[in-house]
Formats: C-alpha cells, structure tokens, sequence
C-alpha cells in the first residue's frame, strides 16, 4: 500500500467530507523549508500570469502576502509514494510543486504522467470557490459539481522518488478557505490574513 499523506479529517456539522491531505500532517511530520523571497516573488507572479482567472484580482504584494502567511508549504522529505489526491476523494485545497516530482494518475486507465515544478495540481477546488461566489442566477446554471463545497479530484497524485541529494518534493498548499480568504480581502480592498 502507498502510505497517506494525510488522514481524513471529518467536520461533524457537513454532510461532505474534506480530506485535509498535506496539512494534517504539515505541522506535524511533514515540515519543509519556506519559501525564500525569490520563490514568493516567482510563485506570485506565476499563479497570475499563468492562472488569471483565479489571482489577476490579487494585486501582487497581496498574492505574494497570501502565500507567505495563509499557504503551508509542505515536504515528503525522501519519502515515496505520498498520497496527495486520490481520485473520487475530497479534498479542500490545490498544491504548486516548487520542488521534486509528483506522479499523476489520470482517465479510466490511471495513465501516469509526471508533473514537476511549477505544476499546479486540484485547480478546480478553487475554481468552484471562485463559482460559489458568483450570483445565484449564475449558479442555477452552473454543474452540480460547482455548487458542492468539496473537490473530488478525478486523478491520484503521489510523490515520486527522488532523484538528487536534495530529496523529496515541497509543495505550497492553497485550501480552499484561504482563497475564499484572498478573494474577500481583494473584493472589500482590506488584507486581513
């Protein structure tokens, strides 16, 4: 079996269940290093260069605020196989590989591919943030999926084996609160994280 990244966390007063992942253990066993100025600066402006739709709003101190203060950044050190997703189970929060490798598998066939740094994995949880906030009208419309507070990803994600002295992958983790966090403080004008 392939070791979990996380344990399930449960929250007794929803009928969904969001898999914390990555940040159940962040704090515990899974403590990586920060991210250095340069790499704030870089992953700010990547998430709104490549992700416009989600960050263009965040003007980029207050991205790069966001990422310091409210996103852990988590690593499996030399470990293999840590589970970050797993296809058909919740999970609150998308990931942005800074460092190592993380094997996806995706489709009816799982076919694996590797994604490295600078991958962004779990999109869509925060884009069903982004549609939750959108008018009710707007909502009707949307797919079911869109409404539900909780993301199944349709892929599995595991770390891959590391390939250098370094080791192990980091990544920055963005829950699915603390956008909803970002994106309040851009729309009322205030920082408050």
């Amino acid at each position: 079996n392939v070791p979990r990244f996380y344990e399930e966390m449960m929250d007794d007063t929803t009928a969904e269940s969001c898999h914390q992942g990555p940040l159940a253990r962040a704090h515990q066993t899974q403590v990586a290093r920060g991210l250095s100025k340069d790499e704030v600066v870089a992953a700010a402006a990547f998430l709104r260069q490549r992700y416009p739709q989600l960050f263009q709003a965040a003007e980029q101190t207050k991205l790069e605020s966001f990422l310091l203060r409210s996103c852990p950044v988590v690593g499996t050190g030399s470990e293999q196989g840590t589970a970050l997703h797993r296809r058909g189970e919740g999970a609150c929060y998308a990931a942005l590989i800074i460092s190592g490798e993380v094997k996806v598998f995706a489709g009816n066939e799982a076919h694996e591919s590797i994604q490295g740094p600078w991958s962004f994995l779990g999109k869509r949880c925060l884009e069903m943030v982004l549609d939750n906030l959108q008018p009710k009208d707007a909502q009707k419309d949307a797919p079911k999926e869109a409404n539900s507070r909780v993301y199944y990803p349709d892929f599995s994600a595991y770390t891959a084996e590391a390939k250098d002295s370094i080791g192990g992958s980091r990544l920055v983790l963005i829950t699915a609160e603390a956008y909803s966090s970002l994106l309040s403080s851009v729309r009322t004008g205030l920082l408050s994280l």
